[in-house]
């Protein structure tokens, strides 16, 4: 199931059809930077296992979900671990390890 259409039936279920306009707005944000902290994880995971372009596919996701990733330090900080796994770096296993 794609983000957004799992966006669209989480937003169906009563609680969040019965919020205020504002409240709604608020559970979106949160949603989507819930998915994007997710795929953000997937793609330093996939970028680990060797392939660039599906991470790198992955990680334009992360970036129309939510553009402040693209500032974030931590966002670096995990594809960089992706990238010292794939390189082989033990440092890069271990610490991946722990955010998967």
């Amino acid at each position: 199931m794609t983000v957004g259409a799992h966006e669209n039936r989480w937003m169906k279920l009563p609680r969040a059809a019965a919020a205020s306009p504002e409240m709604r707005g608020e559970i979106q944000r949160r949603f989507r930077g819930s998915q994007a902290s997710f795929l953000l994880t997937d793609a330093s995971v996939t970028l680990a296992a060797g392939s660039s372009c599906k991470a790198i596919s992955k990680l334009l996701k992360v970036f129309s979900l939510d553009r402040r990733y693209m500032a974030r330090l931590y966002t670096l900080k995990v594809m960089g671990l992706g990238l010292m796994f794939k390189l082989g770096f033990s440092r890069g296993q271990i610490a991946l390890g722990h955010y998967v």
